[in-house]
């Protein structure tokens, strides 16, 4: 890997040395990745403060707030004055140049500058108390408090208090004299309002183990294309977690105070289960999740969520009505198969069609019947054996397993699909959408319609409502995402095909 590609990576990653608040070439590990959208200020722009109840401002104080506005807009949105999006460089010899958003301060270190914490981005703390007295590093050296000069040096040439050159993840900005400043203020200023609520945020999960996936999407969202004029694209914030029950207990503690309006694009794959578990907070939307196998109802208030597998399912049972006979194929030690065969029989069973769950694909029916019974895999697609085999299947594409599926073909056996999305846009025949190109796509256009984030918590309630309200996301050329799920009998969000034929147009 290149410098300059070395230096992409780490800078989506946030700096990890122990209350330094930089990074240290060569001592400190690249943390967890950061998101390339800081916390959001409230919906309006910058404004020149107003007088409270008629006092004029003096020019000192006037001067001092225009100056702490300047300095949030820097760290929270990378940008600086009369709105200009702020350049920064990174990689050796300043490779990679990135501008605005992508370089705001807070995407690593947290709009209240705390950093991380146990569970989340693990950043440093850049609240002044900590930044301006020495600390000693985790390799045993000592790296001196930072002032002004020592800010400036480390902001704009990657150099450290002691002289040490700064890890080339580490942004060198291009910062006038006045927005050095500002940001000095800022950090300053974020002391003083340690114990002040952060506004709402969306708030992306991501898993600590096997995040590859997830670190691609979060990469994706973060080059989207720029918004309409007069739009500004709401910003993410980033909450890792190392298994489901310690994730719905940070949650919930935001949700409480105030601090979350909506999960964006929580990454759930292999959580299903645990989620429905233990929901998360009961009204808390989760926008766009990115999930296989879909998430009850009941556990949780999905908004512009595609059709989980037991819709799918279900429109692969609605294509055959004549179908008097089902065996619902699931793996006993996958959980979330065996409750949606559990969900499945009895609205089967409710349609007086007969049903039976089994563990194998290869076992004989335990019922005989005029005909062999429809066969509906629910759990990844095994490969065939030598004994008599179901000669149709009809599975959610997410559970098709390529050299199985072959295997069964071979063995005379038609596969029928269901997808959550088409496959294929008709504006690109040929070409075939992948889940993560999909979720990207949508996370996008989600990210360059959704409403303005709320100012505090007690706008949070109108703000969810209009979320629900929104029109559905349209995609040209390829299909429509509304953001309440259709009653089950209006459904044609699910694509379906035969497998390995080309999907309709």
């Amino acid at each position: 890997m290149t410098a300059a590609a070395r230096a992409r990576r780490g800078h989506r990653r946030c700096a990890n040395e122990t209350g330094a608040g930089v990074v240290r070439s060569g001592t400190a590990r690249l943390g967890i990745a950061a998101l390339a959208l800081s916390l959001t200020l409230a919906a309006n722009g910058a404004s020149r403060p107003a007088p409270a109840d008629g006092v004029a401002l003096d020019p000192a104080t006037a001067a001092d707030a225009l100056r702490l506005e300047l300095g949030r807009r820097l760290y929270r949105l990378g940008l600086g004055r009369d709105g200009r999006e702020i350049g920064a460089r990174i990689g050796a010899g300043g490779a990679v140049g990135l501008r605005g958003g992508a370089v705001a301060c807070a995407n690593c270190h947290g709009g209240d500058g705390r950093g991380g914490g146990e569970g989340w981005v693990r950043a440093p703390d850049l609240r002044w108390f900590a930044l301006g007295r020495p600390r000693l590093r985790d390799d045993g050296s000592r790296r001196p408090g930072y002032d002004r000069a020592a800010l400036a040096r480390a902001l704009r040439a990657g150099v450290a208090a002691d002289g040490v050159g700064l890890d080339p993840a580490m942004p060198r900005y291009d910062l006038a004299d006045d927005e050095l400043d500002a940001v000095f203020a800022h950090l300053r200023a974020l002391d003083r309002g340690a114990d002040a609520a952060a506004p709402p945020a969306l708030l992306v999960l991501l898993p600590q183990r096997d995040a590859g996936p997830a670190e691609r999407l979060l990469e994706g969202w973060r080059n989207c294309p720029g918004p309409a004029a007069g739009r500004r694209r709401p910003a993410l914030e980033v909450l890792r977690y190392r298994d489901w029950p310690q994730a719905v207990a940070e949650v919930a503690a935001r949700e409480r105070a105030g601090r979350v309006a909506a999960l964006f694009g929580p990454y759930l794959i292999d959580a299903e289960a645990a989620l429905a578990a233990a929901p998360p907070p009961a009204g808390l939307p989760l926008l766009l999740p990115v999930s296989l196998r879909g998430l009850a109802p009941e556990a949780a208030t999905v908004r512009f969520g595609l059709p989980g597998q037991l819709e799918q399912a279900r429109a692969l049972i609605a294509e055959r009505p004549r179908a008097v006979r089902w065996r619902l194929y699931r793996d006993p030690d996958d959980p979330a198969a065996v409750a949606q065969a559990r969900s499945l029989a009895a609205e089967l069973a409710a349609q007086g069609r007969a049903v039976e769950e089994t563990a194998s694909l290869l076992a004989p029916e335990t019922a005989a019947g005029a005909g062999p019974a429809a066969v509906l895999a629910l759990s990844p697609l095994p490969p065939p054996g030598a004994a008599a085999a179901p000669t149709a299947l009809a599975l959610p594409a997410a559970n098709l397993d390529w050299d199985a599926a072959q295997a069964w073909r071979q063995g005379g056996a038609r596969l029928r699909l269901a997808h959550a999305y088409p496959p294929q846009a008709a504006a690109a025949p040929g070409r075939w959408i992948g889940p993560q190109q999909a979720w990207q796509a949508l996370g996008c256009e989600l990210l360059a319609h959704l409403p303005p984030l709320p100012a505090d918590a007690a706008a949070v309630p109108a703000w969810r409502r209009l979320v629900a309200e929104s029109p559905p996301l349209r995609l040209q050329g390829w299909f429509e995402l509304p953001a309440l799920a259709p009653a089950a009998s209006e459904d044609g969000r699910v694509t379906l095909r035969d497998w390995p034929d080309a999907p309709a147009h």
